[in-house]
């Protein structure tokens, strides 16, 4: 008669290697948008469709109907910041502080965009911070073109890229998923809304 000889248990080294470790690195943490019963502010801006042929086209290119972002509409309603090519509302090209009424005579839409008081003070301070930097010329070159805009993070802004790179600043857009180069205004318009936005009145300045 034979006996059975006892199995050897097994070692820990056989079971670290029987269970490897995990080579994932884990995911780097999101912040979490403010709850929305802490959105008690709000962010005016604005779509625009200029009259002129060129206004028309980007407004059609983009297939959100609008050729124009404003980034902000200052408290007061009298005064924007926005992004620009060209001389209009008594100031330059580029990101500037220009007199709402250079925008009678245009189709616009106002929304407001929920956020919380630090978020719409911090909006006006992010502005005003690239106040006179250039306009993007090279990064609507690259975004009718395709290519990548090497500018997007950099020193100047288009319109809709400025306002993308505000909401990132202040936490409500992820730059990193949405390029600031690759938001054009209908884009804006999508982003806007899905943040929550909701029709404003027309600004006083405009009344």
């Amino acid at each position: 008669m034979t006996t059975k000889k006892p199995r050897p248990a097994k070692s820990q080294a056989t079971s670290a290697v029987a269970t490897p470790a995990a080579t994932t690195a884990p995911a780097a943490p999101v912040a979490s948008p403010a709850p929305s019963s802490a959105r008690t502010a709000s962010i005016t801006v604005g779509l625009v469709k200029g009259p002129d042929l060129p206004s028309r086209l980007i407004a059609w290119w983009g297939g959100g109907g609008w050729s124009h972002f404003v980034a902000m509409v200052l408290p007061g309603g009298r005064y924007v910041i926005d992004a620009r090519s060209d001389r209009v509302g008594g100031a330059p090209p580029g990101v500037q502080v220009r007199d709402i009424t250079y925008l009678r005579g245009y189709e616009c839409l106002w929304l407001e965009v929920p956020c919380t008081p630090e978020q719409a003070t911090a909006s006006e301070t992010n502005l005003r911070s690239v106040l006179d930097h250039a306009y993007n010329k090279v990064g609507i070159f690259d975004f009718a073109t395709g290519a990548a805009d090497k500018t997007s993070n950099g020193g100047s802004f288009f319109c809709s890229q400025l306002g993308a790179w505000n909401f990132a600043r202040l936490g409500l857009l992820q730059g990193d998923l949405i390029p600031f180069s690759k938001v054009d205004p209908g884009a804006g318009l999508a982003v806007c809304w899905g943040l929550g936005a909701r029709k404003a009145e027309t600004p006083i300045g405009l009344r």
